[in-house]
């Protein structure tokens, strides 16, 4: 065991700073907040181009409670993913799902689509604001979310660190 400097160290409490902080600033751009170490109001919308899929909605509960773990242990067990809402097209009929009293597509923080023509099934963060800023929205594509075991770990890593680091962006 090799004790860390006083640089690291600094450097590593920077690190997790600024993971909070810029989740903080969330705060003035969209509904999501954080109480209690938790993130509440982060909306996960799937497209109304996506067809009616049970186990994309599943899928999605299974990836953001892991990258929930992954941020509390990013962040040394300072924040975590407390109230995610799952937004699904009106075209879905669901039992289960309650309906959108203040919730969009458009307004959500990560959103469920086709793949982008440049990236692909790549996970990216859409930001038009100066550097520093917050990003808009997070894209994701329901390959990337329903394959956990098969090919999108293997191509981008583990997801549920994938989404940690894109909602650093956020």
């Amino acid at each position: 065991y090799r004790p860390k400097t006083l640089r690291q160290r600094a450097m590593r409490e920077c690190c997790w700073l600024s993971l909070l902080l810029l989740g903080l600033c969330l705060t003035s751009a969209s509904s999501t907040s954080i109480s209690e170490n938790g993130y509440i109001g982060v909306v996960v919308a799937v497209s109304p181009e996506e067809a009616k899929n049970p186990a994309l909605v599943e899928a999605i509960k299974e990836l953001f409670t892991s990258a929930s773990a992954e941020l509390y242990g990013a962040t040394r067990q300072r924040a975590f993913f407390k109230e995610v809402t799952i937004l699904v097209p009106q075209s879905w009929s669901m039992t289960s799902a309650e309906p959108s009293v203040d919730e969009t597509f458009e307004d959500a923080e990560f959103r469920v689509g086709p793949a982008n023509p440049v990236y692909g099934h790549n996970p990216y963060t859409v930001q038009n604001r100066d550097c520093g800023d917050p990003g808009d929205f997070t894209h994701l594509t329901s390959w990337f979310v329903l394959n956990n075991a098969n090919n999108a770990t293997t191509e981008f890593g583990r997801r549920d660190k994938v989404i940690v680091h894109e909602w650093a962006k956020l």
